[in-house]
């Protein structure tokens, strides 16, 4: 396996970061499970005066490796040999995120800049199945 990851546990936020693929990583009310060599996952409570077991609403970001188009590294990646050009090439992330408390549940996807889609699932015992491949993003929100 390649390096190690940490974890974030407060009660505003659960996440993961770095490489944790295939650790069941429980975080409070929170299950994180990495399903990708790299990531980093978070779920936030949205409403400043709640945590994640009564905010009604749960930010999920998730992100991987990103690098610019033509970004090229030294052999020992310790210096940059060109800074490349746009568009941003993403690594995709996928995960499964379990929700631990009542209610019923909708995830909705947002699009790259936090917006909403018209693209939602329901959550089957608060648990999503995060697939950047198919979603084509980074951002989702899970309403109680």
């Amino acid at each position: 396996k390649l390096g190690g990851y940490f974890t974030i546990d407060t009660p505003g936020t659960k996440a993961v970061v770095g490489f944790a693929d295939g650790e069941e990583c429980r975080l409070g009310d929170v299950t994180i499970t990495p399903q990708c060599p790299f990531a980093a996952i978070y779920v936030t409570a949205q409403e400043p005066d709640k945590d994640i077991a009564t905010s009604k609403k749960l930010l999920i970001t998730v992100i991987a490796r990103a690098r610019n188009t033509g970004m090229r590294f030294s052999e020992t990646g310790d210096e940059l040999l060109d800074r490349g050009k746009s568009p941003i090439l993403m690594e995709p992330v996928q995960a499964t995120i379990t929700i631990h408390r009542p209610g019923a549940s909708n995830l909705r996807l947002l699009d790259h800049d936090g917006l909403r889609t018209d693209t939602a699932r329901v959550l089957r015992n608060g648990t999503a199945a995060l697939d950047g491949p198919r979603d084509k993003t980074p951002y989702y929100l899970i309403r109680f």
